[in-house]
């Protein structure tokens, strides 16, 4: 009662803000409602009461003694090192409320469809009402995935057994009290929104996962990402997207999903096409049934993401089935039978994908750890299997994959734990190597985000794949990825690279300033000489889904080159052959003329290459550190040489350029 009243005093509030618009101008009305902490958008709205229900339950929770701890432990949160100052690590609690707000939801709109027939669960009402609220969620659940929608359930019933066995239920009543109320509220509004709105909620919560080398992509940078993708693979609209045949024969793989926000924006740009070629709703609906059972696979190492991405692709449709639902949880960490595994790089042991050895090959010894303890919910073969078969013959890979320094992995586990994993990490480094030795070459002790460029290419169609990646802008420049950028543009038409060059825009990922960009590649035919690749320039980034495709609609004005209207930026070609060379540098430069400029200027024969201290790089930082170089192949070595010292000027260039832009975005 208490939540419908506070939601309908802000709707009155809000209804008398927005009637003074046409005396006081929208934009004026629009400032009080950010002032005075409402907004006139329900969906905005009901996501702020989502938000508030998850912490308010997180906070009864940790109110009860030992029971948060308790969740911490059960996420594996217990053993993290203390997290850096300005990135708060998710807590066992918020954790745990968001899984049950997210079931709670779908829990109502189970109740309120009648979907399960004669055999109906109980009311979020009558759960509010009673004095075990645990137990009436407990059997309402086993219901429901008795029918269907384990994904989504499971997770959130994993997480009440855990809580329940503490037997510190007055905070757990508490909590699932508050939840089931609001739930009950706004589970309606949360289903009709469309894919992806509360990506941001999920990526907050969830907190800074950089151990495991996971940061959340921008809902609006994955929008972006997703168009490109899909322009490069169908590039005149030729394909009819209202057709499911379309949507099966694009296959679309993230590798480390995360919450499914690069899952979610490609499948509302394929709904987008599907609409500009004539479906209506009752074929959209049929559309989305098609992508979460068929089309959109992804693959992540986090349950907790799973669930959350689960969530994220069911909503907009209140029909699809989630039993074929291609989301797939990678092994990661100690395994029952004492090995380690690796998360998505252990595809590279399976011959469908790298042809070559297979999961837990004759080296397994080399990673066996004397855990002590049984680790339970390891996946077993059946379902390798299944994450093999989805990643495989890929027609679009699109991902932000992890990017850390190597010797962070695995930072929940034990030291013995660690040290295995990256033994593992090596040994299926060398079955990569003997799979394709030019993509190891470019491997290296320090990142992890090559791996996953290596593994997309394996996982691609070899005639039409398309991929599409966000990485650290550093990365286009540094004499360190100088082998990668080689083999990439000998393996791909790099198509385009998009960047912001605002100072206070630069990442587009969560919890890091991080300068990055989106580059998209589409596999290249042997015997046609590669297109230039398109550089996209911005002076600014779209605000949200409305912006994106305002900057799109300018961009189909620009072609090949010129100012992008409304102050969006400019668009640029950069020659083929500097890509085959492994040059990239000019999507690390707003103007045109200066990337071309310090192209010239780092070839010049006399101008002696900047080592040393000079030749500052490192990936997972905004700031350009020293950083081991790439082991360079001995039959090339002077022609590579020449490259390195090329790239290292580039990179100085580069990065006193960066210093500048900042410094005047500070002023």
């Amino acid at each position: 009662r208490e939540a419908a009243r506070q939601s309908a005093f802000e709707g009155h509030v809000q209804g008398v803000l927005i009637n003074l618009s046409e005396q006081l101008g929208g934009n004026i009305t629009m400032n009080l409602l950010e002032k005075s902490g409402l907004t006139g958008n329900k969906v905005q709205r009901d996501l702020n009461l989502l938000a508030n229900a998850v912490h308010q339950a997180a906070r009864h929770l940790h109110d009860e003694a030992g029971l948060a701890a308790a969740l911490d432990a059960h996420f594996r949160l217990d053993g993290l090192a203390a997290p850096k100052q300005g990135k708060p690590r998710a807590d066992g609690a918020t954790v745990a409320a968001l899984l049950w707000m997210n079931a709670a939801m779908l829990h109502q709109r189970v109740h309120a469809g009648g979907w399960l027939g004669l055999h109906g669960i109980d009311s979020l009402a009558d759960i509010k009402a009673s004095p075990e609220p645990e137990e009436g969620l407990r059997d309402s659940w086993n219901a429901i995935t008795r029918q269907d929608f384990l994904p989504v359930i499971e997770p959130a019933a994993l997480a009440l057994r855990a809580a329940r066995r503490t037997g510190r239920l007055g905070g757990l009543r508490r909590a699932l009290r508050h939840l089931a109320g609001e739930a009950e509220q706004i589970a309606e509004t949360y289903a009709d929104m469309g894919t992806d709105h509360a990506g941001a909620l999920f990526n907050e919560v969830m907190g800074d996962q950089s151990s495991d080398g996971a940061f959340f992509t921008r809902p609006v940078a994955a929008t972006i990402a997703a168009r490109l993708a899909l322009e490069a693979a169908d590039p005149d609209d030729a394909l009819d997207w209202s057709d499911p045949a379309t949507w099966r024969a694009h296959k679309t793989v993230d590798l480390a999903c995360g919450s499914g926000t690069l899952l979610a924006a490609a499948m509302t740009e394929m709904k987008r096409r599907a609409e500009h070629h004539g479906a209506d709703r009752d074929r959209l609906a049929e559309l989305q049934k098609v992508a979460v059972e068929e089309t959109l696979k992804g693959l992540d190492i986090n349950p907790v993401s799973l669930q959350l991405a689960a969530t994220q692709l069911m909503s907009g449709n209140v029909d699809v089935k989630y039993r074929r639902m291609g989301l797939h949880l990678m092994p990661y960490g100690p395994q029952p039978d004492g090995t380690v595994a690796a998360g998505s790089p252990e595809l590279f042991g399976s011959q469908r994908i790298a042809n070559a050895g297979r999961l837990f090959d004759d080296e397994v010894h080399s990673t066996r750890v004397e855990t002590g303890a049984e680790q339970r919910g390891a996946l077993e073969g059946p379902e390798m299997d299944d994450a093999v078969a989805a990643a495989a013959g890929a027609r679009i890979v699109i991902m932000n994959p992890p990017f850390t320094n190597r010797t962070k992995m695995g930072e929940k586990f034990d030291k013995d734990t660690q040290q295995a994993l990256r033994r593992r990490m090596d040994t299926l480094e060398g079955l990569l190597e003997r799979a394709d030795p030019r993509l190891s070459e470019f491997l290296d002790k320090n990142s992890l985000r090559p791996r996953f460029a290596a593994l997309a290419d394996l996982c691609l169609n070899r005639q039409e794949g398309v991929f599409a990646t966000i990485i650290p802008t550093t990365a286009l420049t540094n004499p360190s990825g100088l082998l990668e950028r080689v083999e990439l543009a000998r393996r791909f038409h790099v198509h385009t690279i998009l960047t912001c060059h605002h100072p206070n825009d630069i990442n587009l990922s969560q919890n890091t300033n991080v300068n990055e960009s989106i580059v998209v590649m589409r596999r290249s035919r042997a015997d046609t000489p590669p297109p230039q690749t398109r550089i996209i320039s911005l002076d600014r980034f779209p605000f949200d889904d409305a912006e994106a495709a305002d900057l799109f609609a300018a961009l189909d004005g620009v072609g090949t080159g010129g100012v992008i209207p409304d102050g969006w930026g400019e668009v640029s070609e950069w020659p083929a052959e500097r890509v085959a060379d492994g040059d990239w540098s000019a999507a690390a430069w707003r103007s045109p003329a200066l990337a071309e400029a310090g192209a010239r200027f780092a070839e010049h024969a006399d101008l002696a290459s900047l080592t040393g201290n000079q030749e500052r790089e490192r990936e997972t930082s905004p700031q350009d550190r020293p950083g081991a170089q790439q082991r360079i192949p001995q039959d090339s070595a002077c022609g590579r040489r020449r490259q390195v010292m090329v790239h290292a000027t580039l990179q100085t260039l580069y990065s006193d350029y960066r210093k500048t832009v900042s410094r005047a975005g500070q002023a």
